[in-house]
């Protein structure tokens, strides 16, 4: 099932290039910000800056999941992470990763 949901991902990700392409939209995947409402400053994965001018940009943000930063966080699993699992917890040890979860700010014991 992982593998499924992995690879039905993937499809879905070069589906939406290949539209954008389709319709002469420019895929880019880089760090932005605006300089002005026409220019745009991008930051590639390797650091590299350029600037991009255009009457319209289509911005989406990608969000992305962060970790938690506590005692306990790192059992915690994100939306990436549950695509990824090769084995499902038992309920015993979800119930423990929400308690850590909903306590991170506590010293209290289950």
């Amino acid at each position: 099932m992982r593998e499924s949901v992995q690879n039905h991902i993937r499809g879905l990700n070069f589906n939406y290039r290949v539209t954008l392409r389709e319709k002469n939209v420019t895929y880019l995947n880089k760090l932005g910000k605006f300089i002005n409402p026409h220019t745009l400053e991008v930051t590639d994965k390797k650091g590299k800056v350029s600037q991009l001018t255009a009457s319209r940009f289509v911005v989406a943000t990608g969000g992305r999941p962060t970790t938690l930063d506590c005692e306990g966080g790192e059992h915690a699993i994100t939306s990436d992470d549950i695509f990824s699992l090769e084995q499902v917890r038992s309920c015993e040890e979800r119930e423990r990763r929400d308690w850590e979860y909903d306590n991170c700010d506590r010293n209290e014991a289950p």
